[in-house]
């Protein structure tokens, strides 16, 4: 199951479309408290996916464990498993399986949903001490 969770934190992390600032802040400049809450680290995002996931009733659970491992594994054919990748090789083999046949689809839309929603609602209050 290790192997299941981070290819569940690499998957959610590699597919949430994290806002960069518009622009560089200089050294006197702070950025604002949104765009801290939504720097890294990211790992109160893996847990609430991971919490999610252990919601779900047993027929939908272990049909999701074993998508994501066959993603995960997938990885193998072009160099490696996807939670081993380089970023770049991650984000290529999300694109991929965007334009794939519907559970490809459905299976990085569920990942990029939770982590867009786990992402926007850190709350800013907290958001420097993850």
């Amino acid at each position: 199951m290790e192997c299941a969770g981070r290819a569940v934190a690499a998957t959610a992390l590699s597919g949430a479309q994290v806002p960069s600032p518009g622009r560089e802040a200089s050294s006197d400049e702070q950025l604002d408290e949104f765009s801290v809450a939504l720097q890294p680290p990211f790992n109160d995002i893996t847990r609430f996916i991971l919490h999610q996931r252990a919601q779900m009733p047993d027929y939908l659970r272990v049909p999701m464990l074993a998508a994501t491992l066959g993603f995960d594994v997938m990885g193998l054919l072009r160099g490696g498993l996807f939670h081993s990748r380089r970023p770049d090789q991650r984000r290529a083999q999300i694109e991929t399986w965007k334009r794939g046949i519907g559970f490809q689809r459905d299976l990085i839309r569920y990942y990029e949903s939770l982590a867009t929603l786990a992402l926007y609602s850190r709350p800013l209050e907290c958001a420097g001490r993850r």
